[in-house]
This record gives C-alpha cells, sequence and structure tokens, in this order.
C-alpha cells in the first residue's frame, strides 16, 4: 500500500576532511529535488511522515572563520542512517522486523566508492565524519540487498549518485541485519541505479533552474519519470525509465559551449534490472481517465494507439490483460462499475488514440481521451 511506503534520503555535501573529500554543492539539492517528486501523490506518493532526510546542516556548509573543524558534529554519519533504518524496520515493542507489503527508496548523494574485489554493482558513501586513516560509510547496496535477503518490504529501490572510486583499503562496514534468507525473498523487486560503474566519477552541474546545482543521474531520474512514456495506468515501467533515460542522456548532457579541447560527454548511469519483475513508478504528467464499458460476452482482441502508446488488451469474463512490446510484465486489470455497467478506466495522455478491436472493422474509433465520455467495447 502506498500510506506503507518509505524513504531515506542521504545527501552530504561537506566533509570533515577537506582535501580528501571536496566541498559538494549538489546533495542538499539532489535530497529536496528527489523528495519534491516522493512527496508528489502523482509521483512517488510517499507519505511525507515516512520520508527520512538526512542532509548536511547549513551550519557545516560556510562555519565561522577559525573555526576547529575537530569541535564541529560532522553529519550525517552511519548512526543517523541506521537510527532512521531501523525506526522504519524495526517493532519497537517486540524488538523484530516489520515486514511490509510496500516500497522503500533507498537514495545517497555525495562521496563513495567501490572495493575493488566487487564482481557485481555495490557501491557505500562515505560519512561527514570520514577522516584520515578512518573512512566511515554507509553501505548502500549491502543494506538494500540485506533488506532484499530478509524481505523487509516487497519493493526497493535504491539510488546512488556519487563516484564509484576503486578502494583496496576500505571496505563496506557492518550492519546489523540477521543474515537467515526469509523464504520470501525471491519475490522481492530490488531495482537499482547507479551515477557511474565502477572506479567512474559521478558528476554535478548547474543548471538554469535558478542556478541550481544537481547530480547528473538525481537530475536525469526525475527528468525521465516525468517525461518518458506511461502505460496504460499512468506508470512509468523501470524498463521505459532505463530506456527512455540512456536514449536521452547524450542530448541532456552534451557540452552546449565549443571548446578548445572536446569535452566528453559523461557516461550514462548503470542500472541493476529487478529479477523478480518489473517496478512502476507513478508519473507527473497530465493525464486523463478514461472511463470503458465491456459489453462483449466472449474473448476479443482490443489494439490502443496513440503517439505516446501501442497496447493490445485481451478482453476475458473478469478482467482485461494489456500487453506492450517495451513493457516486459503484462497488467491485468479487473472490470468493475462504470456507469452502471462492467468496465474499466485507463489513465492516457491527452491526445488523439485509436481503438480498434479484432475481427471487428466498424468497432475502430478515433478519440481523445476525456472522463466525461464512455466508450464501450
Amino acid at each position: 500500500m502506498d500510506d506503507e511506503n518509505y524513504a531515506i534520503l542521504v545527501g552530504i555535501a561537506r566533509y570533515r576532511s577537506d582535501t580528501d573529500y571536496p566541498p559538494l554543492d549538489g546533495p542538499r539539492q539532489d535530497v529536496a529535488h528527489i523528495r519534491k517528486w516522493l512527496v508528489d501523490p502523482n509521483g512517488g506518493n510517499v507519505p511525507r511522515k515516512n520520508i527520512y532526510v538526512l542532509a548536511t546542516p547549513r551550519t557545516l556548509l560556510k562555519p565561522g572563520r577559525g573555526t576547529d573543524p575537530a569541535q564541529l558534529s560532522w553529519t550525517p554519519d552511519q548512526a543517523a542512517f541506521i537510527r532512521a533504518f531501523q525506526n522504519i524496520t524495526i517493532d519497537t515493542e517486540t524488538g523484530e522486523y516489520k515486514r511490509r507489503d510496500s516500497r522503500i527508496y533507498l537514495y545517497f548523494s555525495g562521496h563513495g566508492f567501490s572495493v575493488a574485489a566487487d564482481t557485481t554493482d555495490k557501491a557505500a558513501l562515505f560519512t561527514a565524519n570520514a577522516f584520515g586513516i578512518a573512512r566511515p560509510n554507509i553501505p548502500g547496496t549491502v543494506y538494500a540487498e540485506a533488506a532484499k535477503r530478509v524481505a523487509l518490504f516487497k519493493e526497493i529501490v535504491l539510488i546512488m549518485d556519487c563516484c564509484r572510486d576503486i578502494q583496496r583499503n576500505s571496505f563496506y562496514a557492518a550492519y546489523e541485519l540477521d543474515q537467515t534468507e526469509s523464504g520470501l525473498a525471491e519475490k522481492v523487486r530490488l531495482f537499482s541505479m547507479y551515477a557511474t560503474s565502477k572506479n567512474g566519477k559521478a558528476q554535478e552541474r548547474e543548471f538554469a533552474d535558478k542556478g541550481r546545482v544537481y547530480g547528473l543521474l538525481t537530475h536525469a531520474l526525475i527528468r525521465a519519470l516525468d517525461e518518458a512514456p506511461t502505460n496504460v495506468l499512468g506508470q512509468v515501467s523501470s524498463t521505459n525509465l532505463n530506456n527512455y533515460l540512456k536514449i536521452r542522456w547524450e542530448k541532456w548532457y552534451s557540452p552546449t559551449v565549443p571548446a578548445p579541447v572536446p569535452i566528453p560527454i559523461p557516461a550514462p548511469p548503470r542500472t541493476v534490472p529487478a529479477v523478480a519483475g518489473e517496478i512502476f513508478f507513478g508519473s507527473r504528467k497530465k493525464l486523463v481517465a478514461q472511463p470503458f464499458i465491456v459489453r462483449s460476452t466472449g474473448p476479443s482482441i482490443v489494439r490502443l494507439e496513440s503517439a505516446h502508446l501501442d497496447v493490445v488488451g485481451e478482453l476475458g469474463a473478469d478482467g482485461v490483460c494489456w500487453s506492450a512490446r517495451n513493457d516486459p510484465e503484462n497488467i491485468v486489470i479487473k472490470f468493475g462499475d462504470v456507469a452502471g455497467e462492467r468496465g474499466f478506466a485507463l489513465k492516457l495522455a491527452p491526445c488523439p488514440h485509436t481503438l480498434s478491436v479484432s475481427g471487428r472493422p466498424e468497432a475502430t474509433i478515433t478519440f481523445d481521451p476525456r472522463i466525461d465520455h464512455v466508450i464501450a467495447l
């Protein structure tokens, strides 16, 4: 259920060692950008009370002249993340796990790394108190994989907008989660996005939006979620999100000003799809609820086409199953009451659509979606 969705957003812009970990302008704004999408009912639809924000406090952005860094409280740190994670996942009365049939977003922006021995995509975020040989961190991938193994959520979305510098003497921090694998683990959908490949550098850039600086992954993710084609329920699938982002990446982030020495286009993000099935995201597009009533008594096939959509629906006794070439997972909609008859509703873009019924040429119509215009099948 959406009201059980949660998010932990971590953005670290200042570190105790500003030589090893130079100041960043993006993380605080990255967190605000993600949070705005999350709380939108047409976006992430996550209740505000369920979002934990761990961002560099303003007092650390410009400490007073002569301030001794050792005397400052360098946050966010790993302890803050653990508290947030446990607040969501541990029952305070029993001390046992709370397993939720919902989704959690784990988001990280700042300086990060990957362990040299990694053979799969993994990354961690250095925490603000990293200094000298002490390299405390929040192992984002480790937590996401552990949450899947214990089946704490039905769906997990991991977003790591950080570098993945190879570290041979740094290791992922320990975490306090049971190592026992739940029998439900194989059904948990974990979708991961990394700003770069292993040993790559994440990038941040100033945009025309009031001169704000964002990490490129964060900026591209929100833009793709807002622009990518939606399915018949007005959702963006993780497959379409990934495809749209990579198709548009070069156009969005190519240098706009000629330079004496060509500036390379940053590499697109790394995406790890959910093995257990597709993950769907809300869209902030202006979509229209289009009602349909079903009067045919036998099975039939309908096709719905527009500039943004090409899907086939198989009408059965209890509902309709929609399939599309770009989405590997079918969408099943059960029939309900529509204008006093059995039917269903779709969320469609406000543009011309063509609907045809297999074997019934006379049933082909072109329409603009309108909630007050019921179409009979």
